[in-house]
Formats: C-alpha cells, structure tokens, sequence
C-alpha cells in the first residue's frame, strides 16, 4: 500500500510462484530466467524527484509506506544537504530492513505474502534474512559550460 502523493510508479514482484522469483542465471540454460522476460518500463520524471532501487531483502522487510516515510524523515532532516539525505536514507532504508529481517514477531511484507499464497502458511510471521541491496538517487540538473580557450573548446560538467 502506498501513498500515491508520493510514490508514482513501482514495480511488481517477478515471481514464477511464492517465494520463487525470476533468476537471471549467469550460464543460460533452457529453464533458466533471460533478461527477455524482466518487467521493462518507462517513467516521465522531474526534477527532484527520488528514484529508489530496492534489492528483494529490503522489499520482503519494509512496506512502501514505510520506505516513503523513511524518505519524507530523512529530507525533512537533510533538506539542505543532498548528498547527506540521499546517503543517510540509504542506510536508514538498509538498516531498517535488516533489523526487521531478524525480527520473528514483525509482520513483514514477506509473511503477508506467505500467508496469502497457501493456507500452510497462514500464521506466517517474522521478516526474511536476505541480501539488503538499496541505491537512492535525486533527478538533478547537469549543465554544460563550454568556454572557448584561444579556439579550443572545454567542457566541465556541473551537477
């Protein structure tokens, strides 16, 4: 569940069943996942905007509306200071994930989805241990200024 003020577009699990995801295997073989069959999209975005890239060990752990609150906290701290926000919500994002994976009482977005895939599992709780994988990036501005230096043009990039 998110808050659509916020969060435009995320994608979705990539699953062949519970708990089985979709494996781009490093020597093909005909079972195997291709890049063929990954989710593809396009997003129109502006300045400012937050694009966060979450391994599975994070989204199994913490919901959207908890990764979105972690966000608006750490920029309402952060405002005036990009590269501070954008690694402090990182490891805010992966620490919380973490924790939460050991937790054996927390009703985690993994044991949501356990307990909605099969009856066996329907007193699923506890978050998943995993590989926690989080990248936090800010759509800016890069502009070019180019000097003429005695006919030689030179470029130097600003972010």
């Amino acid at each position: 569940e998110s808050n659509q003020e916020y969060s435009v577009a995320y994608s979705e699990d990539q699953l062949h069943g519970f708990n089985f995801p979709y494996q781009i295997s490093y020597q093909p073989h005909d079972k195997a996942d291709t890049p063929a069959s990954s989710d593809v999209a396009n997003f129109q975005l502006s300045i400012g905007d937050i694009i966060i890239l979450a391994s599975d060990g994070v989204l199994d752990n913490l919901f959207v509306k908890d990764i979105e609150n972690i966000i608006l906290q750490e920029r309402y701290k952060y405002y005036h200071n990009v590269d501070r926000f954008l690694e402090k919500a990182a490891l805010r994002i992966a620490e919380d994930a973490r924790t939460l994976s050991w937790d054996d009482e927390y009703l985690s977005p993994f044991s949501v989805k356990a307990r909605e895939s099969n009856r066996r599992y329907q007193f699923e709780k506890g978050g998943k241990v995993d590989d926690t994988t989080v990248v936090v990036a800010v759509v800016g501005v890069v502009v070019v200024i180019l000097v003429v230096v005695r006919g030689c043009v030179v470029s130097q990039y600003c972010a």
